[in-house]
């Protein structure tokens, strides 16, 4: 967790300005996949060698809400990032207001306000395709340049791969739009989770014998609609559940909704705030030509998620998937695979 969090345009007055040293890295970190791991894992490396604070430079909102990149959608609800974010292993965690201001900087501009104003900076640790300044106009060569006229050293790590499928936010939404949650999971480190908070549905589910909990969600990324194996966390509390996605076409239902059936007893759920993680999609939403039909259908669903926990009990899973939390192990397993770059 850093140990201090900054949130403002300007470091002025914090005390950074009198810091000895500082190994810096930029970016929005839209899902903290295993590639913004890798970032960050190599940011604090470098500040553990030279002896300097590793710092984490971030925007809200994200630039493209402000600049007009609408069909950009996040990957992860206000909340969940926030708690990545304040839990991330960086000594100095900086939220810089995103503004049409400075979306409107040229690219020298922004690193003579943001990354060298300080003058404490040694070195910048950012991905080889880092985009800054107006209309993305500036790049890691032009970083590089006014960096080495100040003596700071540029570090460019290549795009991380896990196996062959690279790991990019890009290519986690594509996933998820097709349904695959596992091999969303692989990206992540963790399985994609929805978070919201509980509200009362119109009860179909109870009357055809399988009630759920209605997820009022805020991410803007959903996973393809259909039917999923996967794990409703509650406060603490983690339950095994089969959810839905979809707008319920057996009814007529026309508004998305998001609705899990708890395989246990977890009691009165309702207002409390939740996220749910998907582990495996069982199939893609369908209409049936009846209730009893659709029933039958949802037993079926059950047994298939049933079979799963039987086989991988909610409590022998990872206990870092349900939580934000940062995988070292998989951090010095991959390090020689990184292949970071020192820009002349």
């Amino acid at each position: 967790m850093p140990r201090e969090i900054i949130v403002g345009w300007t470091r002025e007055g914090t005390g950074l300005e009198r810091a000895s040293a500082e190994v810096l890295t930029i970016g929005s970190f839209d899902g903290f996949h295993r590639g913004h791991q890798a970032l960050i894992g190599y940011t604090v490396e470098r500040a553990r060698t030279v002896g300097a604070q590793s710092v984490l430079m971030t925007f809200e909102p994200h630039p493209a809400k402000v600049v007009g990149r609408g069909a950009v959608r996040l990957l992860q609800a206000p909340e969940q990032r926030a708690a990545w974010l304040e839990r991330a292993p960086v000594d100095v965690l900086w939220v810089v207001p995103f503004t049409p201001a400075l979306a409107g900087l040229r690219p020298e501009e922004f690193l003579e306000r943001y990354v060298f104003q300080a003058g404490t900076v040694r070195e910048v640790v950012v991905g080889t395709d880092f985009r800054f300044g107006v209309h993305r106009s500036g790049d890691v060569a032009l970083l590089a340049r006014m960096a080495r006229s100040r003596r700071v050293r540029v570090w460019a790590l290549p795009s991380v791969s896990v196996g062959d499928e690279p790991c990019r936010s890009s290519e986690v939404r594509r996933r998820l739009r097709t349904g695959d949650v596992e091999g969303v999971s692989r990206l992540l480190g963790r399985p994609y989770a929805l978070w919201g908070v509980i509200q009362a549905g119109e009860g179909l589910g109870r009357q055809i014998g399988f009630p759920t909990a209605n997820l009022n969600w805020r991410n803007e990324v959903l996973p393809a609609l259909g039917v999923y194996v996967t794990v409703l966390r509650v406060e603490d509390r983690l339950w095994p559940s089969v959810a839905n996605v979809g707008r319920r076409p057996t009814v007529g239902g026309r508004q998305l909704q998001v609705e899990a059936h708890v395989l246990g007893e977890p009691g009165d759920l309702y207002g409390q705030q939740a996220e749910l993680f998907f582990l495996k999609r069982i199939r893609a939403e369908q209409s049936f030509p009846s209730l009893e039909a659709l029933r039958r259908q949802i037993e079926a669903d059950v047994e298939t998620a049933r079979r799963f926990f039987t086989d991988r009990p909610v409590a022998t899973l990872p206990v870092d998937w349900f939580r934000p939390t940062w995988d070292w192990a998989w951090y010095e397993a991959h390090r020689a695979e990184l292949r970071p770059e020192e820009l002349p």
